[in-house]
């Protein structure tokens, strides 16, 4: 099935424009259409945050890592490209280069996974940690900002 997408992609509704799961290419870059959690940190997802899947089922997602309801670091689901409020439905980046916040300390080609410490931000990976990489760092980050190349998200 084929979906038509009629309308800018960085934006959140109440209700769902969309089936969940819904993919939209653009460019070089890939978007999966999703449900923010009902127990965010700060009650929302803001753009360039990391998300993992939630327990309020299939394409719901969560920026908690650590707690509440998120699934937490094994789960990694995409990045926010825009802000989406709790129970709120909108579009997340699964594939392509996208910009991230980092823990301060990533530098170019390391491989990259949801921060456990903090919840929206990546780390680099770390020892055991394999099978939770959905990226790899384009280039050092810049303060707390970096990019990343998504994979294994679609």
């Amino acid at each position: 099935m084929i979906t038509v997408i009629n309308s800018t992609i960085d934006y959140s509704a109440s209700s769902a424009a969309y089936d969940l799961g819904t993919l939209y290419f653009a460019g070089t870059k890939a978007y999966r259409y999703v449900r923010a959690a009902a127990a965010c940190t700060n009650d929302l997802l803001a753009s360039t945050e990391s998300v993992c899947g939630d327990s309020g089922g299939v394409y719901y997602v969560n920026n908690d890592f650590a707690g509440g309801t998120g699934l937490g670091v094994t789960t990694p689901m995409g990045v926010a490209i825009g802000t989406i409020a709790e129970n709120y439905y909108g579009w997340i980046q699964v594939g392509g280069v996208a910009t991230v916040i980092t823990d301060g300390e990533v530098a170019a080609a390391e491989a990259i996974v949801l921060d456990a410490s903090n919840d929206g931000d990546v780390d680099t990976m770390a020892d055991g940690e394999e099978e939770q990489v959905f990226g790899w760092a384009t280039a050092a980050d810049v303060g707390t900002v970096g990019t990343i190349m998504l994979r294994g998200l679609i």
